[in-house]
Order: structure tokens, then sequence, then C-alpha cells
């Protein structure tokens, strides 16, 4: 996984599956700053689809298949 905050504030984060079959991979919110205490949530986007995916608190886990990856844009709600 990889995180990177933007100019904008929001968040930038990939998951990159590199190995041969899909897989569960998790981020939990407080790993990159947001406490659940907060009361916040992250609207992620999907940029390769051009989608919105939704809005998650506390965490997100894609299913990313073998050898593929996500990128997603966070913002905070």
């Amino acid at each position: 996984m990889l995180v990177k905050v933007l100019t904008d504030g929001d968040v930038a984060i990939g998951f990159f599956n590199l190995s041969d079959g899909q897989r569960e991979m998790s981020l939990q919110f407080w790993d990159i700053g947001l406490p659940y205490a907060s009361g916040k949530s992250l609207s992620l986007y999907d940029c390769w689809e051009h989608k919105e995916i939704g809005v998650f608190r506390e965490r997100y886990a894609p299913v990313v298949p073998a050898h593929d990856c996500l990128i997603v844009r966070a913002k905070l709600v």
C-alpha cells in the first residue's frame, strides 16, 4: 500500500497486489491519521474507473485481483 497526502488535502491511496492470487487488502483509517473518535469518514473515488466507490468510516478493504492495483482518491467528509 502507498499513501500520499495531496496538495489540496485529499489523500491518494494505492493498493498493489503483487501475488499470484486475489487478495483482500485492508486499510485502517487510523493508520493514516484519522482517529475513529473524530466522527469523520472518507469518500473514496476510483481513479482508474473514474467512479465514486462510496463513503467509509474506520476502514476500507477492497479485493484486488492478482498482479493488479487499485488507486483511490480519499476526501474527508
